[in-house]
């Protein structure tokens, strides 16, 4: 399967977040979220390998669990003031966008597969 428009989504918003944190004073909050993208961007990648073996649904739900968590990180930040506000608005907006992609992905999966098991029956 390939969904490139995930995979730029994605390496735009990893290029977003660390050009917003790139001189966040908070080093252990900054390594945590730059920790967290990049597991996010290489579950993604795996996903859409096509060498790969496992289930697609279940590596994109596991990358859609990483996203959540930065999601609220990045508002921790903007309560905290670990960050300017423009750019966590901007991750923020960029990050909602590869949600809202992922999650329609998703969503046509799953109603193939359920048109599928109704043709079957």
């Amino acid at each position: 399967m390939k969904n490139p428009l995930i995979l730029s989504q994605s390496t735009k918003f990893t290029t977003v977040l660390f050009a917003a944190f790139k001189s966040s004073k908070e080093k252990w909050f900054k390594n945590e979220i730059f920790s967290l993208a990049l597991q996010a961007d290489r579950t993604a990648e795996t996903a859409f390998d096509k060498n790969f073996k496992g289930s697609f649904v279940k590596t994109i739900s596991k990358t859609r669990a990483y996203w959540s968590e930065i999601q609220s990180m990045l508002l921790i930040a903007e309560t905290m003031q670990l960050c300017k506000p423009e750019p966590v608005a901007k991750c923020l907006k960029e990050l909602e966008t590869l949600q809202k992609l992922s999650f329609g992905l998703l969503r046509h999966i799953e109603a193939k597969k359920k048109a599928k098991q109704e043709a079957a029956a």
